[in-house]
């Protein structure tokens, strides 16, 4: 697992967090994500409520919530909870910081939501990214393959990555865009978000579908040729 700091505008690599091959993670300062070819998991539109959750689960294998992304891609949300309140509900879930007023966020944890939460894919993905808000050390972002763990990030590693020991604590005004891609010839099939309490507070969910195999033919097609150009220029 490869892991890369952009905040500071300067890569750095985190060799105490390369254990794992398979996934390579960025964070980045944006609230939203600038991965070309991503699109936007949406997560619907309710009205405010500074009490609750406007929908939530009983259990970790209850649909929350189906759709279709712009790009075709389709997802499926069990367990956790949705919320729209003004900036957060105290001890249950916080708005993550940089998102729009009136707009929706998932949560999971242990009161009031439930965990884990799973965000499942209609096809194999290279690329996944959330808005991770006001982080804390006993989030844990997994990612799978099938049923096979192709790599994690949790919020212990974020302090490690940004070297900033307190940043996982918690705190509403706090947050980071992570971006996670597939390495080599892995993919992702599904996202699993864990909290072993209140919450795990995220936003701007987005994901990028593998090419389809004619894409790839394509793509195979016009490698040939550019060699065959190349040898009679030769």
């Amino acid at each position: 697992m490869q892991i890369t700091k952009l905040l500071a505008g300067v890569a750095l690599s985190c060799a105490a967090l390369a254990a794992q091959a398979g996934i390579s993670f960025s964070l980045s300062q944006s609230s939203t994500t600038s991965q070309v070819g991503a699109s936007v998991l949406d997560l619907g539109t309710y009205a405010v409520n500074n009490s609750g959750a406007v929908q939530t689960t009983s259990s970790n294998s209850q649909v929350l919530l189906t759709g279709t992304t712009d790009g075709g891609l389709g997802y499926t949300i069990q367990g956790g909870a949705l919320y729209n309140a003004t900036t957060g509900i105290s001890g249950y879930s916080a708005r993550p910081a940089g998102t729009a007023a009136g707009s929706t966020w998932y949560s999971t944890g242990t009161s009031g939501q439930t965990s884990p939460g799973t965000v499942s894919f209609s096809n194999g993905i290279d690329y996944f990214g959330l808005l991770w808000g006001s982080p804390d050390t006993y989030n844990s972002l997994n990612f799978y393959n099938g049923s096979t763990l192709v790599g994690s990030l949790t919020g212990t590693d974020l302090n490690t990555l940004l070297q900033q020991p307190g940043f996982s604590n918690g705190n509403w005004s706090s947050g980071v865009y992570v971006n996670a891609f597939a390495t080599g010839s892995d993919f992702f099939t599904s996202v699993q978000l864990v909290s072993t309490s209140n919450a795990f507070e995220v936003a701007n969910m987005s994901a990028k579908k593998l090419p389809e195999p004619a894409t790839y033919v394509l793509a195979l097609l016009g490698m040939a040729v550019a060699v065959r150009k190349s040898k009679k220029a030769a």
